[in-house]
């Protein structure tokens, strides 16, 4: 077999998220699939997936409301608390509006948390119910791409910040 440098490998993945629980992680970040250890197909399984993966990773939403339950604030792998964005990522939920697909935090923590250097496109969904000092809904770290928000509902609990150095 004759290599010319120009081939391309082509895959695709099941990337649409059935479970709305917040029970685990991933199980095994970077394999390609998302499960966690009991097979859920959850919202934080899929983002830790994607972290584990460089370059742009789509996460689609079944309708239905995703309520984060993993209680931890302060931790930036996301095991725990808000949703750690750490590879570009687009969200899109999947139901007829925004207001079908909902993402609440139940004030465990802020709702997503954008690392550095990192773009985050939010489509046709509901963020609501972030708890935090620095930025309840979505805290952009340091200096990135603006967060694209397309079609979606922000509910009490929204409140974005750019920080540019932890605190």
């Amino acid at each position: 077999m004759l290599l010319s440098g120009r081939e391309t490998e082509t895959w695709s993945l099941n990337n649409t998220v059935n479970f709305t629980g917040d029970t685990s992680t991933d199980n095994i970040p970077g394999d390609g699939a998302f499960a966690d250890v009991n097979g859920n197909r959850s919202l934080r399984a899929a983002i830790n997936e994607a972290n584990a993966h460089q370059g742009v990773d789509v996460i689609q939403l079944a309708p239905g409301t995703y309520t984060l339950s993993l209680d931890g604030q302060f931790e930036d792998e996301g095991l725990t608390g808000d949703l750690d964005i750490r590879e570009a990522l687009t969200i899109r939920g999947m139901g007829a509006t925004a207001s079908d697909t909902v993402i609440d935090a139940a004030q465990i923590d802020r709702v997503f948390h954008v690392f550095p250097g990192v773009e985050l496109t939010l489509q046709n969904l509901t963020i609501q119910g972030g708890e935090a000092f620095d930025g309840a809904g979505i805290f952009i770290e340091g200096t990135t791409t603006s967060t694209g928000i397309s079609s979606a509902v922000k509910r009490k609990g929204y409140c974005p910040q750019r920080k540019h150095h932890r605190q």
